[in-house]
């Protein structure tokens, strides 16, 4: 069984109403780039693993 270790971050903090959508803005470009590079990165071990079973 493989562990993994999970990068949490958890910020506490009062956010003026006027900045939360640009805080929601912030946080979701933030998700966007951590998915694309989780998928890019998954994309390229999966081609090292099939050139490996080819």
């Amino acid at each position: 069984m493989k562990l993994r270790l999970l990068k949490i971050i958890s910020l506490n903090f009062v956010v003026a109403m006027e900045d939360e959508e640009i805080l929601f803005n912030w946080s979701k470009e933030i998700c966007k780039y951590r998915l694309h590079y989780l998928f890019e990165r998954k994309a390229k071990n999966f081609q090292i693993h099939k050139k490996h079973l080819d």
